[in-house]
């Protein structure tokens, strides 16, 4: 909907009143100076706070996070270049308002998935003033996006309607030289232009007007169709489809804002774009048929450039509509195939995860793919008849990317594929999966992994951890104690020549385990907080002694996040002593 500024500027446009176009110059400055001020405050606090996070990620080692900071950084200053040249408030005929527009969205679209990506990427690293940082670019980010749909767009409307008054000079000088300043030059030598097409129903009750319109618009390329009352172009509308209507204001039977509001009422119509035309130049009228919808207005006698520019916007304007319209389509339709795609690898993952175990040792799990699918697995067989193992592993990132990583994983543990490794010692194991999978070779991806192996001849459990939480061991007695088990080293891929190191610890009997994914804990609720790992810690602990009830539990967690969907894999593992 169009500002009472933008209505009054087209109004003195078309009426030819040049008497108040310094002040709405002057507004208009003001407007391009406020609009250039905010963009370059937002930009320097995604400049700042990027550079603050660049330093971060430089001193702990994050590089796939520096390097997405650093193409942040470089983007924002290229915008802020832009910003400059092309919100320049003394070249107001020259100004790109729309280029900037485009530029400004796809930034700040882009801003905000990068940050989500690195959100994803720190994982136990994002540390409170971290958080932070990334709120304040997410937040500048959307302010810009604000921006460009609010201010920005009505200076791009603006820079169409200083086109369009230079079209109007320029008419008008055409016509004192022809000596028919009271109508407009129909028999000028202006040559038809084959590039423009496009259809167009031209509504009029009055025949002269209707052939005055038809002959100007056939001239420049127009496919034109006649209707001469409001019902007639009505059905015209519902049996076909035109790129611009021009509609007469006053029209016996039906008049042209009844036409307009029946347009504008009816789904399968309202998507047209109406131009009202008329004699009448009351700014009252303008406003009122803007405010109904209508994209233009008119006034008699219609000057046949400003006609051809002002159908020239209407239809580049519905067919970039259309365009849009096209690419959500294929948009919606390849979201569609991926979720299915999504949710056969989801089916495909947990086929290959382990039945639940019965014996000495009991195993239960639950796992629940987000919507986007993560790259948690988890597997536990017998080594031998002694010896136990289990382990549960979290691939970096969402998508097919991630699950396919972590179904190789999963594969490479089961079948033993590791060369030359022992697996009943759990720091080799993963210093063998470090050195087969370091992030330069899979894309920068890299996972973290909890590994231990029971052995129940001297009930020992030996563990080792690669960036992922630790264990829960829940000791036997009258209430639920749970103590972490954690062995500190670096998550697989990051750092090639790391070797990690065992933890051993005796399992006394009717003792349980639970290893789980972050997904588990890291949940965001509806008003913007996160639940931390202590706060899961805590509900672990309040549940029953003999057996922890995994329904309740992920039950609490839904009602949490006000959502039955996660945002990331959940994954829960329990082992069971006798």
């Amino acid at each position: 909907m169009l500002s009472a500024a933008d209505v009054l500027f087209r109004a003195r446009v078309s009426s030819g009143d040049e008497s108040r176009q310094p002040s709405d110059s002057h507004a208009v400055n003001n407007q391009i100076i406020r609009a250039r001020l905010e963009l370059r405050n937002l930009l320097s606090q995604i400049i700042g706070f990027a550079g603050i996070l660049l330093e971060e990620a430089s001193d702990k080692g994050w590089r796939p996070s520096a390097m997405a900071l650093h193409h942040t950084a470089e983007a924002a200053h290229l915008l802020l270049i832009h910003v400059d040249e092309k919100l320049d408030p003394y070249r107001l005929s020259q100004y790109k308002a729309f280029e900037l527009q485009n530029e400004v969205t796809v930034f700040g679209r882009q801003t905000l998935v990068t940050m989500q990506r690195l959100a994803t990427q720190l994982n136990g690293d994002l540390t409170p003033l971290v958080r932070e940082d990334i709120a304040h670019i997410n937040k500048a980010a959307a302010q810009m996006l604000e921006l460009a749909e609010n201010a920005i767009g009505s200076l791009a409307h603006l820079e169409i309607e200083v086109f369009l008054a230079e079209v109007r000079d320029a008419g008008r000088v055409q016509n004192r030289m022809l000596g028919e300043t009271a109508r407009p030059p129909l028999t000028s030598s202006v040559q038809q232009d084959e590039s423009a097409t496009g259809s167009v129903l031209v509504v009029d009750d009055s025949h002269m007007s209707r052939a005055i319109l038809e002959q100007v618009l056939r001239r420049y390329g127009y496919e034109v169709t006649m209707a001469e009352s409001g019902p007639q172009a009505l059905e015209l509308l519902r049996a076909k489809s035109f790129d611009v209507v021009l509609l007469d204001m006053l029209m016996p039977e039906m008049g042209g804002n009844e036409v307009l509001r029946s347009i504008k009422d009816d789904p399968a119509l309202r998507e047209n774009k109406v131009v009202m035309v008329s004699a009448s130049d009351g700014i009252d009228i303008v406003a009122r048929c803007i405010e109904a919808g209508a994209e233009d207005y008119l006034i008699k006698p219609i000057n046949s450039a400003l006609l051809r520019a002002r159908v020239n916007d209407c239809i580049e304007r519905k067919r970039l509509r259309d365009r849009e319209r096209q690419t959500m389509h294929a948009l919606v339709e390849s979201q569609r195939r991926l979720a299915d795609e999504l949710a056969e690898a989801a089916a495909y993952v947990r086929s290959l995860l382990p039945p639940p175990l019965d014996g000495p040792i009991t195993t239960r799990w639950r796992f629940i793919p987000s919507r986007q699918l993560g790259g948690d697995a988890f597997g536990y067989e017998w080594i031998d008849s002694e010896r136990f193992a289990f382990y549960l592993l979290d691939v970096s990132g969402h998508g097919l990317r991630a699950a396919l990583l972590s179904i190789s994983l999963m594969n490479m543990l089961r079948i033993g594929g590791l060369r030359q490794t022992d697996y009943t010692q759990p720091a080799e194991v993963l210093t063998q999966l470090n050195v087969a999978f370091p992030m330069e070779r899979h894309h920068n991806m890299y996972f973290s992994i909890w590994y231990g192996v029971y052995d129940r001849g001297n009930r020992t459990l030996t563990y080792a951890n690669a960036g992922h939480p630790p264990a829960l061991l829940s000791l036997p007695g009258g209430q639920v104690r749970l103590e972490k088990l954690s062995a500190h080293g670096p998550v697989i891929g990051a750092l090639p020549h790391h070797r990690y190191t065992d933890t051993s610890r005796e399992i006394a009997p009717n003792s349980q385990l639970f290893l789980f994914s972050d997904g588990a804990y890291e949940i965001r609720r509806p008003d913007g907080s996160f639940w931390e790992f202590e706060d899961f810690v805590a509900l672990l602990s309040r549940q029953r002694p003999s057996e922890i009830d995994f329904e309740h539990v992920m039950a609490l967690t839904r009602r949490l996040q006000g959502s039955d969907q996660f945002a990331d894999d959940y994954s829960l593992l329990s082992v069971h002593w006798a």
